[in-house]
């Protein structure tokens, strides 16, 4: 996201989704693009060839900001995933709820985004999804650094993105877009299948602090989704 350059847009409104292609021309893709995130995953077709996500990530120092009505945490290099042999770096994770992408219609109550980029500039999204069923320590040192809208946390937060993983790492795969402007397709999209747990508590804090931020989906156009068998 280049906070700098671009118009304010948000996730209500004239400047929420369904006005973000007429605020620049930077972000015609979130009007005009075909391959567009996030989608309502239905149907995926079992993929034996798809291969297990290596994770190298470690404990380091995050940078929390509150901006356009997202929590972002701005990772330390060093955290990085390989598929099918090539490296992608973690850059950053942003939170969502309720969750952007659905399952079979229904959404789940949030959803966490790992954003990683190869060398040469390749976009690959990791999407968690999180669901009210008991408390998730790790997510209490991330809720108490939210900043007020606008500002970045006074003090880095440390946090292994391994704990935003679920154990079983089998996954739904297919090529979309950014979820945000300006949209950016050519994305490629690993949504994990199992969920993590928050409490009613929690995801009533991270409501408070941000409020409604999920795109509404986007139309398949053709895209086929595939799932992984692998764990």
């Amino acid at each position: 996201m280049d906070e700098t350059a671009d118009p304010r847009w948000n996730y209500q409104g004239s400047t929420g989704p369904t006005g973000w292609g007429s605020l620049s021309s930077r972000f015609e893709n979130c009007s005009r693009g075909r391959r567009q995130s996030p989608i309502d995953i239905d149907g995926p077709v079992a993929n034996s060839k798809l291969l297990p996500i290596r994770f190298h990530y470690r404990d380091s120092d995050n940078i929390v900001t509150n901006y356009a009505g997202q929590l972002v945490l701005r990772t330390q290099s060093g955290n990085y995933i390989e598929v099918d042999g090539d490296r992608y770096d973690l850059d950053t994770i942003v939170f969502h709820a309720p969750s952007e992408h659905k399952i079979v219609g229904a959404p789940y109550d949030m959803e966490i985004q790992l954003t990683h980029k190869s060398l040469e500039g390749q976009i690959l999204i990791l999407a968690v999804f999180m669901e009210r069923e008991a408390t998730n320590p790790f997510l209490t040192n991330i809720w108490s650094s939210i900043p007020a809208p606008g500002d970045d946390a006074s003090e880095p937060i440390a946090l292994d993105p391994t704990k935003l993983l679920p154990q079983r790492r089998k996954y739904y795969q297919y090529e979309g877009s950014l979820t945000h402007p300006p949209c950016t397709e050519g994305v490629h999209w690993y949504v994990m299948t199992d969920p993590l747990p928050l409490s009613d508590r929690q995801l009533a804090q991270f409501s408070h602090s941000i409020p409604f931020n999920a795109r509404p989906v986007q139309a398949l156009n053709g895209r086929k989704v595939s799932r992984s068998t692998r764990n």
